[in-house]
């Protein structure tokens, strides 16, 4: 496989299959797709549904998009993505939490959100949140 067959399967499959192209892009949705990579994009979906106070279905629709969007214009891009960071760790706690043998995955599923998030200086600074 190639890098761009690599990259077309990654854009396909983890953010434009999902409906992640919906949304306002920034660091918060670069965030969310990385949630997604690592974690399936539906799951990347229902969590930021509930943060943004929409019915949790995994569907990103027109709907859960004009939500996330007034939500993000809300808290601002680093607020925003370091509620997604917040989110995707206390997920990552739980999986290992409720099934023991994932406990092996924790730390680098917590390094890999540290680095897409708000709290990673060179994160924020890709995206010119600071």
């Amino acid at each position: 496989m190639t890098l761009d067959e690599a990259a077309e399967i990654g854009f396909d499959h983890y953010y434009n299959d999902p409906g992640f192209w919906r949304l306002r892009w920034g660091a918060t949705v670069a965030s969310l797709v990385d949630f997604g990579w690592i974690s399936g994009p539906a799951q990347a979906t229902l969590s930021m549904q509930r943060l943004v106070g929409v019915k949790a279905d995994g569907v990103l629709g027109p709907v859960t998009a004009a939500a996330f969007n007034a939500w993000l214009d809300k808290l601002g891009e680093d607020a925003a993505t370091l509620a997604i960071h917040n989110t995707r760790a206390a997920f990552y706690r739980h999986i290992a939490e409720i099934n023991p043998a994932n406990k092996q995955f924790l730390q680098g599923w917590l390094n890999r959100d540290d680095w897409a998030s708000a709290a990673n200086d060179n994160w924020a600074t890709l995206w010119g949140t600071r």
